[in-house]
């Protein structure tokens, strides 16, 4: 075969037929091509066709030539079909064989595709935080206490407080004073943390009352009719709200059933432990994806009974956030003095370093997965030549290289390899599936799923076939190495 297009198609239909233990067909037909091209070099030697056909028959039959000889003894097993018994025997072993192969690969490409999807670190942090990743933050170091005023950006806003502290930074009023130092902000708010007791019933002799967390917002009038908030029934807080002190609340629609609320929420009062007085529900909103950890909203003066840990400079187009930092810098400046330094440094360095690391632990722990997958692969390679030595000698003395032989089993490892990496995909899309799902169940406030990427179907894929071709080489080579009559002894 010459032409390289027919001998690729042949390794190919020979590895095909390999993996299901059909090699008494390439058998069969390699003989049938032995016979052929014994009859035409008679008939070009201007023998008659029945002559050429006798001739070949004694060479075949009289000949004590290795290849012509094994091919007499071996031509009634291989090629008449005796032994069928054997020969399912065999397809049972080989199909074994090859799903154990797939599902070794599949099982670490799936662990790798989950990975690369889960650890796709930049793109997770640009989707979660809204923001391009050359978003910035400003660090207010602290020179008499090292305490660190942080101003990172989140969900589109400018967050200003103390890192790694509980302090009480601002007091309510203080947001009015905020906007005006940072007109660039849309809209000021503060997260007021606010408790509702559940007690266990009966109260048990060595039970105690548990309390659920819900975290309202202490509002500036204009930050519910600036968010992208849709109204779902009731009203939102109106100035007047703001002016009166009201203490009225508007509640997201999930915060519902968390709160135990049945029938129609408007005019029901919510009672918390640090809410005090009580508060009047009058609309119910869908937030969307803003504020998914807020569950209610409220006038920023009635909203608490302390300080705020953290003020909130918010604004509808991310692109303004880098003039909000630089009036936020103006502004602490301004109220703490020489008592600070204020430095500039990338946003996402630090959470981005502790993210990498945690992305080569997993992915050395899934490459390591990977690597005794493709290890099994190896070894079930191995043992399928040793178990397949007769029929490899039987072809190389019908004529079938060294060459044919390594080429015809690696190609057949790499078969193996794409059905695992297809395999491992599905995989991959499973195991995240199941992570998202989650997720759902235990009802997350900031639910961020992880996004199925196809660059990561990719990287996996290809790690399959790589990985299904270095560890075929070993059984490859070792195969294309017997010779004819230790092949055709130890088989």
């Amino acid at each position: 075969m010459s032409d390289p297009r027919r001998r690729i198609g042949h390794y190919l239909a020979a590895a095909t037929k390999g993996l299901w233990g059909r090699e008494r067909a390439v058998v069969r037909e390699e003989l049938e091509a032995h016979i052929e091209a014994r009859v035409a070099a008679h008939l070009l030697a201007g023998m008659t066709e029945e002559a050429a056909v006798e001739a070949t028959l004694a060479e075949l039959g009289a000949s004590k030539s290795v290849g012509s000889d094994m091919a007499r003894v071996y031509a009634p097993q291989v090629v008449l079909g005796a032994a069928a018994r054997g020969a399912w025997r065999q397809l049972w072993t080989r199909l074994v064989e090859s799903l154990l192969i797939v599902v070794a690969l599949a099982l670490g490409v799936g662990v790798i595709v989950a990975v690369a999807s889960f650890l796709d670190i930049e793109r997770q942090i640009a989707g979660l935080m809204s923001l391009p990743l050359e978003a910035r933050e400003i660090s207010i170091q602290s020179i008499e206490s090292g305490e660190i005023f942080q101003v990172g950006d989140t969900l589109g806003a400018v967050r200003l407080g103390v890192v790694g502290s509980r302090q009480v930074l601002f007091k309510p009023s203080d947001l009015d004073e905020i906007r005006a130092a940072v007109p660039a902000a849309d809209y000021v708010y503060g997260k007021v943390r606010n408790y509702m007791w559940t007690p266990i019933e009966p109260l048990g002799p060595y039970e105690l009352p548990t309390q659920d967390r819900f975290i309202t917002a202490a509002v500036t009038a204009d930050f519910l009719s600036a968010a992208d908030l849709t109204l779902l029934d009731g009203s939102l807080l109106t100035a007047s709200d703001m002016a009166a002190e009201r203490s009225v609340m508007v509640i997201r629609r999930e915060a519902l059933e968390l709160l135990k609320i049945v029938g129609d929420p408007i005019g029901q009062r919510v009672s918390m432990a640090n809410l005090v007085p009580d508060h009047t529900i009058i609309g119910v909103v869908d937030t969307g994806s803003l504020g998914q950890d807020i569950f209610g909203y409220s006038p920023y003066q009635s909203a608490s009974t302390g300080g705020l840990r953290f003020a909130y400079l918010a604004v509808d187009d991310p692109r303004d956030l880098q003039s909000v930092r630089e009036q936020v810098a103006d502004y602490v400046s301004a109220r703490w003095g020489d008592s600070v330094s204020v430095t500039t440094q990338p946003y996402l360095t630090r959470y981005g370093r502790q993210q990498r690391v945690l992305a080569f632990a997993i992915a050395g722990f899934a490459s390591l997965g990977l690597l005794v997958a493709s290890l099994n692969v190896m070894n079930l390679m191995l043992a399928r030549v040793l178990r397949r030595q007769s029929f490899l000698g039987v072809r190389r003395s019908l004529g079938a290289t060294r060459s044919d032989i390594r080429n015809e089993l690696i190609l057949e490892g790499m078969l193996l390899g794409a059905l695992g990496g297809i395999i491992g995909a599905v995989v991959g899309a499973g195991l995240l599936s199941g992570y998202n799902g989650s997720l759902e169940t235990v009802n997350l406030a900031l639910n961020r799923g992880i996004a199925f990427s196809w660059t990561s179907v990719a990287l996996g894929f290809l790690l399959a076939i790589v990985a299904s071709l270095v560890f075929t080489l070993y059984p490859a080579s070792f195969a294309a190495r017997q010779t004819i009559v230790v092949a055709l002894r130890e088989g």
